[in-house]
């Protein structure tokens, strides 16, 4: 029999791509596997999305199969969302999948991302390879690399799909659409009844975090060549201002390089500290980088006093220039 899963699916203000999220839904609702649970969950959506997903959810739904759907009173970000459905999964669930409005699944791609975790229980996050939609043959994400300033990479991100061919570990699998061994997760989650950290990440960095937790533990984060999906890349994320995007993504990085010990955690502060003093920056683009340098160290005392410090050295991490790291990783 097959293990049981349950899949979340995130939407948020979903109507200028609302044809994609349909798509999505359809490809949802005939995934083929036999022992699933579709928790639909939608982040206070005000444009009307999600009374259009409702209707058509209950009008394309397959009665056998289980789906809820959950609309939230306020916007908690992808890790709010994502630990509300957590907390209210089926309890026996072995396996947790993510997806999200933009995201137009394969309908064979559980069962593969399924079987392989069963074979390999030192895997703690797994992910295959999304496509770019419409455009099948570009590779859209595959998992990242970090080095030691939490600067990401990923190797075959724009390139063709034929040059991904075999498996690989990655320091962390995406929120795109990983899938999540439960057990693995519950070990790494330092006591805590939660997917992601709840207190602050938003837009950027919460699956760093949860990938660098399952390696500190002991587990893998592994990417395989199988396509799994295609993405409308940001196309919920469009949505938001581009001066929180840019806040949320600079303090959450700080925060992160906080909690680690890398040994570049001093040069990266100093450097945005020096973005301050020495820059031909405006006066607004000094105050928002100065807001994010604080918030952040705040945010990173924060966390670091919660879950304890981050081993950075216990995933697998890039060094030296692009050039080289792109020479590494593709020979």
């Amino acid at each position: 029999m097959l293990p049981p899963v349950s899949v979340i699916w995130l939407n948020y203000n979903s109507m200028h791509l609302i044809g994609v999220t349909k798509k999505s839904l359809d490809a949802l609702l005939q995934l083929d596997y036999g022992n699933l649970e579709v928790i639909l969950v939608d982040n206070n959506s005000s444009d009307g999305s999600f009374e259009v997903i409702e209707k058509y959810v209950s009008e394309n739904k397959n009665r056998n199969l289980n789906v809820r759907l959950v609309k939230l009173k306020k916007n908690l970000g992808f890790a709010g969302a994502m630990n509300i459905a957590n907390n209210i999964r089926n309890p026996n669930a072995k396996y947790l999948a993510l997806t999200h409005n933009d995201l137009v699944p394969n309908p064979d791609y559980l069962k593969k991302m399924i079987a392989f975790l069963e074979n390999y229980t030192e895997v703690g996050a797994v992910q295959g390879i999304v496509v770019k939609l419409g455009d099948e043959s570009v590779v859209d994400s595959s998992g990242f690399m970090l080095d030691e300033a939490l600067a990401t990479s990923s190797v075959y991100a724009g390139g063709p799909v034929a040059n991904f061919c075999k498996p690989m570990y990655v320091s962390f699998v995406e929120g795109t659409m990983p899938v999540y061994n439960l057990a693995a997760v519950k070990s790494a989650s330092a006591g805590k009844n939660e997917l992601f950290v709840s207190a602050g990440f938003m837009y950027y960095l919460e699956d760093v975090f949860l990938s660098l937790r399952l390696w500190a533990k002991g587990f893998k984060c592994t990417v395989l060549p199988v396509i799994v999906g295609s993405h409308y890349r940001m196309g919920t994320s469009k949505v938001a201002k581009k001066q929180d995007l840019f806040h949320y993504l600079l303090r959450n990085r700080i925060a992160l390089i906080y909690m680690t010990n890398s040994a570049s955690k001093l040069g990266f502060i100093t450097q945005n500290i020096r973005k301050l003093v020495v820059s031909n920056r405006t006066l607004a683009e000094r105050k928002a980088i100065f807001a994010s340098l604080l918030d952040g160290i705040r945010l990173g005392r924060q966390l670091k006093k919660q879950y304890g410090p981050i081993d950075l050295y216990s995933a697998p991490l890039i060094r030296g220039s692009l050039k080289s790291r792109l020479f590494h990783w593709l020979h």
